[in-house]
């Protein structure tokens, strides 16, 4: 377990969103809790709120009410690029890219948020052990942890 976590700490959670665009409710009550190690899929008809919870999360819209924990801290007010200086981002819909870099080279380019200098922390290294395809040709994948390991075989058991 990441050790910015407390024990039994989910990466990512939110619980209770009412999200509202004027006055039409979108989400009632929303909750969605992440894992260390966990992939997640949010799936579901046109409609259903998947980019609204999605951007709630990242805090591009703010929820009525209910509360987003990222790693153990409250962020469900703090503006999206604070939110993603603390790791947190997602890749919007409009699939705006640069069409002359590689789909790799765009991956690796969304791990360095914007603003950072030199002495920033970097992602990378990160981005290439999570997406394949930023990862160098011949490059050998990484081993996955025991705690994830374990969690898919008992996923694929149930």
């Amino acid at each position: 377990m990441p050790a910015d976590l407390p024990d039994g700490g989910a990466v990512l959670e939110a619980d209770g969103l009412d999200v509202l665009y004027g006055d039409y409710q979108i989400l009632w009550d929303a909750r969605i809790r992440v894992e260390p190690g966990e992939v997640m899929a949010l799936l579901g008809p046109n409609g259903a709120g998947k980019s609204t919870l999605m951007n709630t999360l990242s805090g591009l819209v703010r929820a009525q009410r209910g509360n987003v924990t990222f790693r153990g801290r409250r962020i469900e007010r703090l503006p999206p690029h604070r939110i993603v200086g603390l790791g947190l981002s997602h890749v919007l819909e409009r699939r705006q890219l640069f069409p002359y870099l590689t789909v790799g080279q765009n991956v690796l380019l969304g791990a360095y948020p914007r603003g950072h200098g030199p002495g920033a922390p970097r992602r990378g290294p990160r981005s290439r052990r999570c997406f394949p395809c930023s990862r160098p040709a011949g490059a050998s994948p990484p081993t996955p942890s025991p705690e994830a390991s374990s969690r898919w075989s008992r996923s694929r058991a149930a």
